[in-house]
């Protein structure tokens, strides 16, 4: 029994080793489809050009879709959300358990406020972030996976923007391969996300006009990006999280299905 057990340890391990090196999981996975399985999604080959199996799951109002990821070296699972209500109105703001550095060159107007629940907190708007952080239900929203992946350490962001909700989440000293950092902590995400989107009532949404920031919803007459194959525009310091396009029937958004024109299209960019 020892000499099985360690077998099994040493084969995880050996995986483990042989994806990071390679930077993308070394076999198709049974935790990507465990991963479906428990959050009643759908699991698909080789979508997007990070080429990880995505889980694709419904939401109350939205579409969530599920990847592995490497952060800091070791894999992350990571949920991006698109809502038709954006759950915080116009505001944009990061959650990082432990406190990580703020966000510098990104999302314009973006700065450092109070700790929030033993969080680094960075916002595009003071007054706003104050009175959503209060409305009922979104304290333990946010909190949720925090208290649910509290078995060992683990590290958690979330991204709350107008045009996507991320949530990513990593184990620095498991080692775990991409299927197993799905099968772990995908689904205290999955819920997470599925407890943020039935808050209410939502702050009102905002209005976007041609020539907007598809992820913050703020103007962006310069330094912009142009995804070349839908025409919507980011800021650059924007597509610096969103990775490609923020929208959900674009072949240029990093999780893109293979049937909007071929996944792994490229967003390109133009002034």
């Amino acid at each position: 029994m020892i000499g099985w057990v360690g077998a099994t340890a040493g084969a995880l391990a050996g995986a483990a080793w042989l994806e990071h090196r390679l930077r993308r999981p070394a076999a198709p996975e049974a935790g990507f489809w465990s991963l479906a399985r428990a959050v009643d999604g759908e699991c698909h080959m080789r979508w997007g050009r990070g080429q990880t199996p995505v889980v694709r799951l419904a939401l109350p109002g939205g579409e969530a879709r599920a990847r592995a990821l490497l952060t800091a070296g070791v894999w992350a699972c990571e949920l991006r959300a698109r809502f038709a209500a954006p759950p915080a109105g116009g505001l944009v703001v990061r959650l990082s358990w432990p406190p990580a550095l703020p966000w510098r060159f990104r999302t314009p107007g973006m700065a450092p406020g109070e700790p929030f629940a033993g969080a680094a907190v960075d916002r595009n708007d003071a007054a706003a972030w104050a009175a959503w952080a209060v409305s009922p239900g979104v304290a333990e929203a946010l909190q949720g996976p925090v208290s649910a992946l509290d078995d060992q350490p683990t590290h958690l962001e979330w991204v709350v923007a107008p045009g996507l909700v991320s949530l990513r989440a990593w184990r620095p000293r498991a080692r775990l391969t991409a299927g197993g950092a799905m099968e772990q902590l995908g689904p205290a995400l999955a819920e997470a996300l599925r407890a943020l989107a039935q808050v209410g009532p939502r702050p009102a949404a905002p209005v976007v006009e041609a020539g907007d920031c598809g992820f913050c919803a703020r103007p962006a007459p310069l330094d912009r990006a142009r995804c070349r194959r839908c025409g919507r525009i980011v800021h650059r310091g924007c597509r610096v999280h969103t990775g490609g396009c923020v929208a959900l029937d674009c072949a240029a958004a990093i999780d893109a299905p293979p049937g909007l024109g071929g996944a792994g299209a490229s967003a390109g960019q133009s002034g």
